[in-house]
């Protein structure tokens, strides 16, 4: 390489634009060539790892990150079963019940006989409203891994839900039985009870809930409507201590906002309620409860306009809940648009034959 001056001087020009293209040819063998040429292979994503790290944000409460974190793993690994299934759970805290139906359903597709996955499908359905669906797959999971507390858990609350009490408190005693830390068996062993009105052993067994999993926002909510819903528990501080630790922990769920503003509504604050409401309205627009309780607290303020107003979205966002027809009704009735609320009536009976407010309205409208 020393010589290279002294043969471009000697050759000139046009020689030493040849020697300077031609020296990386030559010369190949001492210029590193790149990793992906040189045929060095590409390191692999670290999935357990990775579904480590989610299943810590998940036990962290940190709802949101977990999802992301399982949804990239299933996209880069489409056959991962685990991050499926833990993916379909995540996503039923979230309250996006047809992607967790979906990505449950995709787990049993790549292995029909997982418990997990049996169970977390029939989680998404009962939490969607549709026990009938929820039934099937939650006992098929128990069947598989009859060991496992959740499944147990989770169909005890699906029996409330259709009252089968029996069969509910002897699964939501196994489940507590079989693993007395487990989270779901605690919570869903709770809900079995206050659905049963036994408020006192329902709210020890949410409490254990929350001191296993001071991070999960859900759970405060279980705790704070006990003491807000039910007199002999009854304490209104300690019902907007849970609420507001739930708001404090997931501040864009809005059933934290809804449940806090509640114990004001339900105290006759409606003042104090309304702004609360429409907070929880504005986390989630789509979320027609908090409309609707907005529109109530307007309408006891004896706004009628403002409460029209609230009502007709919640009316908008869920077509067939008849309350909302009949809450629409008096919020005409009170501004004299009668034959508005007549139909609004008439509407809530075809969806409830039995809707006591609407039964009611439609006498006041027959007294005009």
């Amino acid at each position: 390489m020393a010589l290279l001056p002294w043969v471009l001087l000697l050759v000139g020009i046009p020689a030493g634009l040849y020697l300077l293209v031609s020296l990386p040819i030559l010369f190949k063998e001492a210029i590193p060539l790149p990793k992906e040429i040189a045929g060095t292979p590409v390191p692999q994503v670290n999935i357990p790892r990775r579904i480590s790290l989610a299943d810590q944000w998940m036990e962290e409460g940190k709802f949101q990150l977990a999802t992301e974190e399982y949804d990239a793993i299933t996209r880069l690994q489409p056959k991962e079963i685990q991050a499926w299934v833990r993916l379909a759970k995540v996503l039923t805290l979230l309250n996006r019940y047809p992607e967790a139906v979906a990505a449950a359903q995709e787990a049993l597709r790549l292995d029909p006989q997982n418990a997990a996955a049996h169970a977390h499908l029939g989680l998404a359905y009962d939490w969607q409203g549709e026990t009938e669906k929820a039934i099937p797959p939650l006992r098929r999971a128990v069947e598989l891994a009859p060991q496992a507390p959740e499944p147990h858990a989770y169909l005890a609350s699906a029996y409330a839900e259709k009252n089968q009490w029996r069969e509910a408190l002897e699964e939501g005693q196994k489940a507590v039985q079989l693993d007395p830390a487990s989270v779901d068996a605690h919570r869903n062993l709770g809900y079995v009870l206050e659905k049963q009105a036994k408020h006192q052993e329902a709210l020890d067994h949410y409490q254990r809930a929350v001191n296993l999993r001071p991070n999960y926002a859900y759970l405060y909510r279980d705790v704070g409507r006990m003491y807000r819903d039910y007199p002999p528990l009854k304490d209104t501080a300690k019902a907007m201590a849970s609420f507001q630790k739930a708001i404090d922990l997931e501040p864009n769920e809005p059933r934290n906002h809804w449940g806090l503003a509640l114990v004001y509504y339900k105290e006759g604050n409606y003042t104090a309620a309304r702004p609360i409401f429409d907070q929880a309205a504005q986390v989630d627009p789509t979320y027609a409860p908090a409309f609707a309780f907005s529109g109530w607290s307007y309408y006891l303020l004896q706004d009628y306009v403002m409460a029209i107003e609230r009502f007709q979205r919640a009316a908008q966002l869920s077509p067939q809940a008849a309350q909302y027809q009949a809450a629409l009704g008096w919020a005409y009735l009170k501004t004299g648009r009668t034959e508005e609320a007549r139909s609004r009536f008439q509407r809530a009976l075809e969806l409830e034959p039995e809707q006591p407010l609407a039964r009611q309205g439609l006498s006041a409208v027959g007294e005009r």
